[in-house]
C-alpha cells in the first residue's frame, strides 16, 4: 500500500462515487416520462438481489494518476457482507496487507504494512471526495443496485433502446444511469459535479442472481482514481454465519486523516 492515507482513500473512492443524496420524491402527478421512469425504477427495485450473508473474492487493479509519478497497485480481495449490518474487506498481496470494516455508522481501517489503524465516521468521505456516503450506498455499489436516485428527471431515452438511459439532477450533480431492461440491472452510472466526475460500469452479470462480476470505476478530481474489480467467486453463506473477524493489535498506532 502507498501509505496509511492510501488505505483509507482506497475504500472511500471505491464507495463514495455513487453517493450524493438520498432518493427524493416529487409531489403531484408526474408527467408521462417521469411516470415511466418511476415504473422502470420500481421494476429494477423488485428485481433487486436479496441475501443475508455473502462472500465475494476477486482481484483489483487500482491506479492513482494524480500521485507523483503515477502509482498503480494490483491486489486480491475477499469481501464478507452481512446484510444491513457489516462489510468486511480483506486486501492481500501475497500476504494480507489491509483489512477494512464498514458498519452502519463507522469505517475501521487496519493497515498491516504500516501497523496502523483508524476509526472514522462516514462524514470523512466528503473531506476526501466531496461526496457523501453511508452503509447502504456502499452495499448498493458492490451489488450494482440503484442508490441514490435523482430527484428530478431531465432526460429519458426512447422506448426500444437498450440499455435505457435516464438523466436527472440532485444536489447540484447530474446523474446518468444506463439500465439493461432485459435483466433489469444497472450497467453504467455517470456522476458529474463542478469539482468531480465519476463513471462506474458493471458487466458480466451471471445467472441466476445476475450480479455484476466486473466493476470499473473512474474518478477525476482532487483524488483521481482508476479501479477495476473482477470477482472470481460470489456465493451466499450460512445465514447464521454472521461473525466478522476484525481486531486491532495493541501495538498498532492510530492513524488520523490528513
Amino acid at each position: 500500500m502507498k501509505s496509511p492515507r492510501t488505505t483509507l482513500v482506497y475504500l472511500l473512492l471505491i464507495a463514495s462515487t455513487l453517493t450524493a443524496c438520498k432518493t427524493l420524491r416529487t409531489a403531484g402527478d408526474p408527467v408521462p416520462a417521469e411516470r415511466e421512469w418511476r415504473t422502470l425504477l420500481a421494476q429494477a427495485e423488485a428485481a433487486r438481489y436479496t441475501y443475508e450473508v455473502m462472500t465475494i473474492s476477486g482481484r483489483a487493479t487500482a491506479a492513482f494518476p494524480g500521485a507523483e509519478g503515477g502509482q498503480e497497485i494490483s491486489v486480491s480481495y475477499r469481501i464478507k457482507m452481512v446484510h444491513d449490518s457489516a462489510i468486511l474487506i480483506r486486501i492481500t498481496k501475497f500476504i494480507e496487507v489491509a483489512r477494512i470494516l464498514a458498519t452502519r455508522d463507522s469505517l475501521f481501517v487496519l493497515d498491516k504494512i504500516n501497523r496502523t489503524w483508524g476509526a472514522f465516521g462516514y462524514g470523512i468521505t466528503r473531506e476526501y471526495t466531496g461526496l457523501d456516503l453511508d452503509f447502504g450506498q456502499l452495499e448498493a455499489l458492490i451489488l450494482g443496485h440503484f442508490d441514490p436516485v435523482p430527484a428530478q428527471l431531465t432526460n429519458l431515452d426512447p422506448r426500444g433502446t437498450n440499455p435505457r438511459r435516464f438523466t436527472g439532477m440532485a444536489a447540484g450533480k447530474t446523474f446518468t444511469y444506463s439500465l439493461d431492461t432485459r435483466i433489469m440491472r444497472l450497467t453504467r452510472l455517470e456522476v458529474a459535479a463542478p469539482d468531480q466526475a465519476a463513471v462506474i460500469t458493471y458487466g458480466g452479470h451471471t445467472a441466476p442472481a445476475l450480479l455484476p462480476q466486473e466493476i470499473g470505476i473512474r474518478v477525476s478530481g482532487a483524488d483521481s482514481l482508476r479501479l477495476d474489480l473482477a470477482h472470481t467467486r460470489m456465493e451466499t453463506a450460512d445465514p447464521a454465519d454472521r461473525k466478522i473477524e476484525f481486531s486491532i493489535p495493541r501495538d498498532y498506532d492510530r492513524m488520523e486523516p490528513e
